[in-house]
């Protein structure tokens, strides 16, 4: 469970980065580019998703969010497209779609245009840059934003904020048997960003048992785990940015002894122990398991076995804190229309 100290302050929070615009212009490009590939009355339609990973962050502390951050640089539309389409059309759609983004983002948020340099696609088992720049010798990476778009085939009536659900459900099983079958675990030792997405994914996670345990089932956090917990945040703060271009020659930045400790001593403990309180809070439940396919460059599934009501809470939250992330004040729409998510503000 998230210790609420970290998450108070009493400085006002703000975003600089345009969240909600750069999603609402992502859905209307899909469905710009949808118009294209599927008849109308194709019973299926594109989708696509704009995850951050931070919008669990608010769940015990709604009214402070000092750890959204204001301009991140790395963004991962997930495009679902009817499994029948076939991933060579999918792979089509997605890049017309980077072109029609980059127009809308060009008219509607020139500023998040200019600095995004590099989209890619993940495309028979590798990444395929879409856009021009050359990045064999970059500079000034760290001011750069770059873009990786999955595509994933998803089942009849099954919704792209569905299969994100069950993913997000699926890691609670690749921490509890530490799994390498999630791409964090297996690279940790080998990439910074990959530690930094699995301590993130690990917070998301902490936030969510808090949610679903009651406040006497959740353990509070030793005195040494308490200072990791505010070094993993730390970590967060630090990236090597020669691992965001695909195509650059990465620059290795070491593992830290800390950063070990964090996965040793704060991250296994904490999720064994967060397994047991799960399973052992609804014993007369029937168990459900879950596979889903890990994002961003995996390959084998992940699977999880919980009870069927905490299957289906964790499945509600996904739902609701991507819905009620913060949205801007700017209230933008090319097509006139907003998506039920783009809605939503935060007061």
């Amino acid at each position: 469970m998230f210790n609420r100290r970290l998450f108070s302050s009493k400085v006002p929070f703000t975003v600089a980065f345009k969240y909600g615009l750069a999603r609402r212009l992502a859905e209307e490009s899909l469905r710009a580019v949808s118009s294209m590939f599927l008849p109308s009355s194709w019973c299926q339609p594109l989708e696509v998703i704009m995850p951050y990973g931070f919008e669990f962050l608010s769940l015990k502390a709604p009214e402070n969010r000092p750890y959204w951050p204001p301009m991140p640089q790395r963004h991962y539309p997930a495009i679902g497209y009817p499994r029948s389409l076939g991933r060579e059309t999918a792979e089509c759609i997605a890049q017309c779609f980077q072109g029609v983004y980059l127009n809308n983002l060009y008219k509607h948020y020139p500023w998040f245009h200019g600095v995004l340099k590099y989209i890619a696609i993940h495309r028979n088992g590798r990444y395929l840059r879409l856009t021009p720049e050359e990045v064999e010798t970059p500079t000034h990476l760290e001011q750069w934003h770059v873009m990786h778009i999955e595509l994933f085939p998803l089942k009849k009536g099954q919704t792209m904020l569905e299969h994100y659900a069950n993913y997000l459900t699926c890691l609670f099983g690749s921490f509890m048997e530490e799994n390498d079958n999630l791409p964090e675990i297996k690279e940790f030792h080998l990439s910074k960003t990959r530690r930094n997405r699995l301590f993130q994914l690990y917070l998301m996670c902490d936030a969510l048992s808090g949610q679903l345990l009651q406040e006497q089932e959740v353990l509070c956090l030793t005195e040494k785990q308490q200072v990791l917990h505010e070094s993993l945040f730390q970590q967060l703060r630090i990236q090597n940015p020669s691992e965001l271009i695909i195509e650059v020659k990465t620059q290795p930045m070491a593992m830290l002894p800390i950063e070990e400790e964090i996965v040793e001593q704060l991250i296994w403990p904490r999720m064994a122990y967060l397994e047991a309180q799960l399973k052992r809070s609804l014993p007369n439940h029937s168990m459900v398991t879950l596979t889903s396919p890990p994002y961003y460059d995996g390959e084998s599934p992940l699977t999880v076995t919980l009870p069927e009501p905490i299957v289906d809470q964790i499945k509600a939250l996904a739902y609701q804190t991507y819905g009620a992330f913060p949205q801007d004040v700017e209230n933008h729409s090319s097509s006139g229309q907003n998506s039920s998510q783009s809605r939503l503000r935060v007061k």
